[in-house]
């Protein structure tokens, strides 16, 4: 997972095959507020959605879309702007927004051999494109 620096207001629960990811409003304007504020209002998928900036919904949409391929599989992405929780297999792993627990859960599956979506949405040995389906 690409969890940048700038994420001053996350906190994740690591585990072996897994990754949770959670935010708490501590009524403090962060970094991370204003990175995504700027996204939020510099993407079309946002800007033009009608929907007012919300932190949650921009961690979910922004947050980790190396990872998520939000502005081209949308599941997550429409969905989070209707304030409702998805859940996307993406081969190597599955993950869940707006979970009763975190903002987004994510589950590693046991893949042999490396995987990387930032270099060319791969993943496995012997590589295996990234086809992400939603999961009802």
């Amino acid at each position: 997972m690409v969890a940048y620096a700038w994420f001053d207001d996350l906190t994740y629960n690591v585990g072996k095959d897994y990754v949770y990811v959670s935010y708490e409003d501590e009524g403090e304007f962060s970094l991370s507020d204003k990175t995504l504020r700027e996204m939020w209002f510099t993407y079309n998928a946002t800007s033009e959605s009608g929907v007012r900036y919300d932190h949650e919904k921009a961690i979910v949409i922004y947050g980790f879309h190396s990872n998520l391929l939000n502005l081209t599989y949308t599941w997550i992405l429409d969905a989070a702007l209707k304030g409702e929780g998805a859940k996307v297999d993406y081969g190597y792993m599955t993950a869940e927004t707006f979970t009763e627990n975190h903002l987004l859960e994510f589950t590693l599956k046991d893949v042999p051999g490396y995987f990387n979506t930032n270099a060319g949405h791969v993943y496995g040995y012997p590589k295996v494109e990234v086809d992400p389906k939603s999961i009802d």
